[in-house]
């Protein structure tokens, strides 16, 4: 059991695997506990900043419980302050256009922004496990290029697999920033100037916030990239790549799990210490 750091003045909070703690049906909620802690924390003088993969639409409904000043979406390519857009990262069309090739060669499915729609050459259980998550699949790559995206996300049946592309497209698109996400199933690309950590300190600057005055927590590999930043608290339910990575070590998200940091329970993390 651990007491924050007085001079933490900025909670950011990532949604899935995160702040929303209970599940209904194909959606998930924010639990009372969880936005009493959170309301507390910002009487006591505390900001809360959501800081999300979700594009601002996804992520919308959560922002209006938290009565949100600023937001971080999209993986820090969309900056929100109420429902205004202060920055937008987009990737280029150049290097769209060479993820749509990459992800026919290599029979991955793709997904733009907050879509609904998912492009792909879909076999009878791609086309499966597609619907099943709510995605309508489209057996082409037919995609309306002549704007550019914000997020780019990338889809396969197999771990290794995706492990292989990982590799090849940081090697290919240096100037992506490409996180692995879905236990290793997919992989979330915008620019590299477009991450959770960067989307984060420019929040910061707008608060007059020094990094040592701002935590974030998360459980997900695209919450690895604030780590340069700031300090990171990882859920007990993150990733063993994340919690290697972590300050700092919470309880699970489940049953108001970021409540209970906010009221100091969490661990430092040793490994890291040491």
């Amino acid at each position: 059991m651990n007491k924050i750091d007085s001079k933490i003045k900025a909670y950011f909070i990532d949604l899935d695997g995160t702040l929303l703690d209970v599940k209904e049906k194909h959606s998930h909620k924010i639990s009372k506990m969880n936005l009493e802690a959170l309301e507390r924390a910002k009487k006591s003088g505390k900001e809360i900043v959501i800081s999300t993969g979700r594009s601002g639409n996804q992520a919308k409904k959560y922002l209006e419980m938290v009565d949100y000043t600023y937001a971080v979406t999209g993986n820090g390519s969309i900056i929100l302050k109420k429902n205004e857009i202060i920055q937008s990262i987009k990737i280029s069309l150049k290097d769209s256009l060479l993820l749509i090739d990459f992800a026919k060669k290599h029979g991955l499915i793709l997904k733009v922004d907050d879509s609904r729609t998912a492009y792909g050459s879909f076999g009878k259980f791609q086309t499966f496990l597609t619907k099943r998550i709510r995605f309508h699949p489209v057996k082409h790559f037919n995609i309306e290029m002549h704007k550019q995206y914000n997020k780019i996300v990338l889809w396969g049946l197999s771990k290794v697999k995706m492990k292989k592309v990982l590799k090849l497209l940081r090697e290919k698109l240096p100037n992506l920033s490409i996180v692995s996400m879905g236990r290793g199933y997919v992989l979330e690309v915008s620019d590299i100037t477009a991450t959770k950590g960067l989307g984060n300190m420019f929040v910061a600057n707008k608060l007059g916030l020094k990094s040592e005055e701002i935590i974030h927590i998360g459980d997900s590999m695209n919450d690895s990239t604030v780590v340069p930043h700031m300090r990171l608290i990882a859920m007990g339910n993150a990733s063993k790549e994340l919690k290697k990575m972590a300050d700092f070590i919470g309880p699970n998200y489940k049953n108001g799990g970021v409540a209970k940091i906010l009221n100091g329970d969490y661990e430092v993390n040793i490994e890291k210490e040491s």
